[in-house]
């Protein structure tokens, strides 16, 4: 295929999106179970918050001996345990997994690295045979692709 520099970087960007639509749906599925169950966790972790909070205040107020201090560091650690098992059981219960949100984003990573770095060495001069053929190309009616849009119809 000999296709202009334009046409590769936008037929690339057709293909990543379209082996990336499965992924995507997902993560959006798993976005909207994790907004149902958004006002349960905000509880849980309010919760978890008071209780923690209450656990310092008597660990601080008491001037007790190292055996008080060491139930109440415990009482910490069952707390955060008992916390962390109910958000578990939670995310479990209705199927939401975290990482499916980032996932899309995450993989689409390092090909918008490499356009980013291909347009930077456009843009620094130390590629001059495809800038050449940027300002020779055109698309619709942009005849120069080295210069902005003069219609503003393209961001």
């Amino acid at each position: 295929l000999h296709l202009p520099y334009w046409a590769c970087i936008c037929l690339t960007n057709v293909c990543i999106r379209s082996a990336m639509l499965p992924v995507a749906i997902k993560g959006a599925k798993t976005q909207v179970r994790f907004g149902k169950i958004s006002p349960e966790i905000q509880f849980i972790l309010s919760t978890f918050q008071r209780e923690f909070r209450d656990l310092r205040l008597r660990s601080s107020s008491s001037v007790v001996g190292s055996m008080m201090q060491q139930m109440l560091r415990e009482g910490e650690r069952r707390a955060i345990t008992t916390n962390l098992q109910t958000l578990r059981g939670l995310f479990k219960l209705n199927q939401v997994n975290l990482l499916d949100i980032f996932k899309s984003p995450m993989l689409q990573i390092p090909f918008f690295w490499y356009f980013a770095i291909d347009l930077r060495k456009i843009i620094n001069g130390s590629d001059p045979e495809l800038a050449q053929q940027l300002v020779e190309s055109s698309f619709f009616w942009i005849t120069d692709l080295t210069e902005p849009d003069p219609w503003y119809g393209l961001p």
